[in-house]
């Protein structure tokens, strides 16, 4: 087998070169500021995958997440947060977004830039630092990297959701460049295995994701511990889809993993209990 090329580990965080880090930090902010600052009115007031919020409410989410994050570098939360509160996915997102009420886009996108600029600076450092900090992210604590990456696997599924509405020709440029998407892909196989271990179910394997730069990787691990690798081809992989589908179907969207992700019945049932959930 292959030595491991880009991985991410629950504890010990993510390794990718330094350059490509920054390019997928600067190119989703950049895009998000290209792609949602085109939106009219009715497009910011139309509905989207997520069926409860419009693409406004999807932005002021995304925007309120880039705040939480930015709170574990500075110490600092934003005043939406109640620090006695925990997380729960299913409640306080809506929670959060009641103090943005009757904000406006410009308003929200201006928010969502200055927190994803500053959050770019702090990540940089950290990681050329070789920082190592456990933080408390949403489905459990890991590598504060770690959790950098989980906000950019969660703004590339809800731009998705605003842009491929039922008919809708989506931007050109949605979801990102082919190293985004790669580390997107990364993650979401490294989140799918998480429900898996926690309901005694532990998963491990190899995954093959086709896109114009294939995914090829291992995952396994203990439970608090796993991680995902990148490697060269090798023999044919025990799980095997379509990039943008399987991330998707993982995150709750789109159709069932099972129809998407071929391989040994049981392994495709324990990845996809993370989109029941989700």
């Amino acid at each position: 087998m292959s030595e491991p090329l880009w991985s991410i580990h629950q504890t010990e965080g993510v390794r990718v070169p330094i350059d490509d880090f920054e390019a997928i930090l600067d190119g989703q902010r950049a895009r998000f500021a290209a792609v949602f600052g085109d939106l009219d009115a009715d497009r910011w007031r139309s509905g989207t995958r997520c069926s409860d919020w419009n693409a406004h409410t999807v932005m002021r989410h995304l925007t309120d997440a880039v705040e939480v994050h930015l709170s574990g570098f500075t110490g600092v939360a934003p005043d939406f947060v109640e620090p006695s509160k925990g997380f729960d996915p299913q409640v306080t997102p809506d929670e959060w977004l009641t103090a943005s009420a009757g904000e406006s886009p410009a308003a929200t996108l201006d928010r969502y830039d200055r927190a994803a600029r500053a959050i770019r600076e702090h990540a940089l450092a950290d990681y050329r630092a070789g920082v190592h900090r456990i933080a408390t992210g949403p489905y459990g604590p890991a590598h504060w990297s770690v959790i950098t990456v989980h906000i950019l696997w969660d703004a590339w599924l809800h731009e998705r959701d605003v842009f491929l509405v039922d008919g809708e020709v989506a931007p050109p440029s949605i979801s990102g460049s082919a190293s985004e998407r790669t580390l997107v892909a990364l993650y979401s196989t490294l989140m799918a295995t998480v429900p898996g271990h926690r309901v005694g179910r532990p998963l491990a394997g190899t995954i093959e994701l086709e896109a114009d730069r294939p995914v090829w990787a291992r995952f396994g691990g203990e439970q608090g511990a796993l991680e995902v690798a990148e490697l060269e081809a090798g023999p044919a992989p025990d799980l095997r889809g379509v990039l943008p589908d399987v991330i998707d179907s993982i995150g709750g969207r789109g159709r069932p993993l099972a129809e998407v992700l071929s391989g040994p019945p049981a392994m495709v049932e324990s990845m996809a209990i993370l989109g029941a959930v989700i």
